[in-house]
């Protein structure tokens, strides 16, 4: 597991309710693209094996998972720390439930959830993931299934965190994990471990570290995101997932 530490350039750069909030409040509505994306990726194969009718996502920031899952015939709860967030999303998803709350203190039932979905959020907490772990398990119905991500810990992680922050400076901002180092973390709250893998999908930042550091933000981005396109995913990908299942 890797500590990695950011010196805040910008507000939206805070690791805090009022940080991502103002992070994620330009986020755009779930568009058609977006939707087409979510449909074929490997997040939402493992939901249709593994989850329920009725799904929490926890840390739904600007709610387009959200809004998928109803489209998609799920019963969806975003759930967020921030409230200016969860008002947004209220706002622009009426249809689905939301609720302003950290992650690990959620104000609803035991076994209120058929599923959870949590995407890169449960590393944010320096005291580790399990206190949102936790919440997960109780919040879950017996025989239920939670899916989580966080960033996967590997050496081209490391050595592009550090190409932007080369001491490793400033405050707390997120941990990585190996695949087997997140499993362990749910095996150690209750969870059955039903599958952990490193989510097949390129990081742009990983793949062409040095453009995405130069261009991010500017309409030469795009030569970031073609470099992308033929980096060995093996070496480039950025995530890691598990799926824990809570005894029935």
């Amino acid at each position: 597991m890797f500590k990695e530490n950011r010196i805040p350039k910008t507000h939206s750069h805070e690791n805090t309710s009022a940080g991502w909030g103002h992070h994620f409040r330009n986020s755009p509505p779930l568009s058609k693209v977006q939707e087409w994306k979510f449909r074929f990726s490997p997040e939402y194969r493992l939901i249709r094996k593994y989850l329920r009718s009725s799904i929490m996502d926890g840390g739904c920031g600007a709610g387009q998972w959200v809004e998928f899952l109803h489209r998609q015939g799920y019963q969806a709860h975003g759930v967020d720390y921030s409230a200016d967030l969860i008002a947004m999303d209220k706002q622009r998803y009426p249809q689905s439930q939301w609720t302003a709350a950290d992650i690990r203190n959620v104000p609803l039932p035991d076994g209120s959830f058929g599923g959870i979905v949590s995407w890169g959020v449960i590393e944010h907490d320096p005291a580790g993931p399990e206190a949102a772990l936790k919440e997960f398990y109780r919040l879950l119905a017996p025989g239920a299934c939670c899916i989580v991500t966080v960033p996967v810990d590997t050496p081209r992680q490391r050595m592009v965190g550090l190409m932007d922050n080369e001491k490793n400076e400033g405050e707390f901002f997120q941990y990585y994990f190996t695949p087997d180092e997140l499993a362990e973390r749910l095996k150690a709250t209750g969870f059955e471990i039903m599958h952990s893998a490193i989510v097949p999908r390129t990081a742009i930042a990983l793949a062409a570290p040095r453009l995405y550091f130069k261009y991010i933000g500017t309409r030469l981005f795009i030569l970031a995101r073609l470099a992308a396109l033929f980096a060995p995913m093996s070496v480039c990908a950025g995530m890691t997932l598990c799926i824990g299942r809570k005894p029935a």
